[in-house]
């Protein structure tokens, strides 16, 4: 019960710090008290309901830096002149003259992950074949 009680005094300061920052807006001449006094007339508390939409909010900048400063999945497929898939061929990404990521062909194919907005070197390596080597940007 005493973590129960000690959950609940954190709750209520919390709580108390939200409020006192909802006067400190409503002091600078920003209204907010018309949309949770909406919401609270309703029944409904509107310190839960802000936790959720300022979780949502920073979920939504998560996911967009993460889209731009993160990487991609390239999908790269192997075959020879008479379009047989080749399994077995080793591809090698370099960037800015770093090793990025290897992979080996399986069915033709191979997934990896590669850095977006960066030039990179593939190259196809196996045995009987002729070695190749392409630059890409991935945008």
């Amino acid at each position: 019960m005493a973590v129960l009680d000690s959950l609940k005094e954190i709750y209520e300061k919390i709580e108390e710090k939200y409020y006192s920052f909802l006067d400190w807006i409503d002091g600078k001449g920003v209204p907010v008290y018309k949309v949770v006094d909406a919401i609270e007339a309703s029944n409904i508390p509107s310190f839960p309901i802000a936790i959720i939409f300022t979780l949502l909010v920073l979920g939504l900048i998560f996911i967009g830096l993460s889209s731009m400063f993160g990487g991609g999945v390239l999908e790269v497929t192997i075959n020879d002149a008479s379009d047989t898939l080749i399994s077995g061929a080793t591809i090698t990404v370099y960037a800015e003259g770093k090793l990025i990521t290897e992979g080996e062909t399986e069915n033709g194919i191979v997934s990896l992950q590669i850095p977006i907005n960066t030039e990179i070197e593939i190259t196809v390596i196996k045995t009987g074949f002729n070695e190749k080597t392409i630059r890409y940007l991935a945008e």
